[in-house]
């Protein structure tokens, strides 16, 4: 009988530590696919961010706004994210990546060379704000503490 019992503890116990282990491995997969998507997100944030740059400040046409633009890690990510994501910096991400699609169908309206126009322009420069807490969001969840727009945020 005795050896009954020491038999069940034992299968009980293993059965414990092999759930735990599983739950371990998981945790840690899904952490670093967040991660990984994370990081792969915010990568095209900054380059979107160069475009919308360079279309206010350098170039002042739709050019960097039409070839540049783009949502393809965010749409292929997002469901990683949304899973992990506290709401606040799901919200400032997802309405990033829709100025983002209503930026680029806009863009695709125009030659690359029509210059923007000054409500264009307004509209552009107001999403600045918008970006940097974005890509703030963003930051917490790929741990990279130094991207460019956080290093133009702190240079003022």
């Amino acid at each position: 009988m005795t050896e009954a019992i020491f038999g069940l503890v034992g299968v009980v116990i293993g059965g414990l530590l092999n759930g735990f282990v599983s739950w371990l491995a998981d945790h840690r997969r899904e952490g670093r696919s967040v991660k990984v998507a994370a990081r792969l997100v915010q990568s095209e944030m900054e380059v979107n961010n160069l475009a919308v740059s360079g279309a206010l400040f350098k170039e002042k046409t739709w050019a960097p706004l039409g070839s540049l633009l783009s949502v393809s890690e965010w749409t292929e990510h997002r469901s990683t994210l949304a899973a992990k994501m506290k709401d606040e910096d799901w919200s400032l991400v997802d309405n990033y990546y829709s100025e983002i699609q209503a930026t680029k169908a806009l863009a695709a309206t125009h030659s690359p060379l029509d210059p923007i126009d000054q409500g264009e322009a307004a509209r552009l420069a107001g999403m600045a704000e918008r970006i940097v807490k974005a890509d703030a969001a963003m930051r917490t969840y790929s741990n990279v503490h130094s991207s460019e727009l956080a290093i133009k945020k702190a240079r003022g």
